[in-house]
């Protein structure tokens, strides 16, 4: 049995992701009460009176980039798929936790160029509200993922 091509987050893609995350030295507490640093990374291991160095900082960011990697590669198909939506995908599953167990992941899963992919995508509301930041933030993934693809 052959294993499918993993795939792994660009340097492009990581650049994208730092364009859509603020990377802070100081924890601080997000909209869920929990204490995060670096580039959104939070958890247990994040102390709230301590300034993180550069390399603290990629280190926590390489264990959540393996993660992500994993969660994506479950919906990822490298036949029919690029980087460019490899990074789309991964910045998505980045900024909510996953990507494979949303409606969108397994519309993706199914067929990576469905239509209704650019609707869900961009659904970006919080708490029944269009949310601004986030909108422009699923735009731009958008149309990463479609960069190669549209003409």
């Amino acid at each position: 049995m052959h294993n499918k091509e993993k795939f792994h987050l660009s340097e492009d893609g990581y650049q994208f992701l730092l364009s859509q995350e603020k990377v802070r030295r100081k924890p601080f507490r997000d909209t869920n009460g929990f204490f995060t640093v670096g580039i959104s990374h939070n958890g247990p291991e994040v102390n709230p009176l301590h300034t993180y160095t550069d390399e603290e900082i990629k280190m926590l960011f390489e264990t959540d980039k393996k993660r992500i990697e994993e969660d994506v590669n479950k919906i990822f198909d490298p036949l029919f798929m690029n980087q460019n939506m490899f990074d789309a995908c991964f910045s998505f599953a980045f900024d909510i936790g996953n990507i494979s167990q949303t409606e969108l992941g397994k519309l993706i899963q199914k067929n990576p160029y469905d239509d209704r992919i650019r609707e869900t995508w961009a659904y970006a509301y919080t708490e029944g509200q269009k949310n601004k930041k986030l909108m422009a933030r699923r735009l731009k993934e958008l149309k990463l993922y479609y960069t190669d693809y549209d003409s």
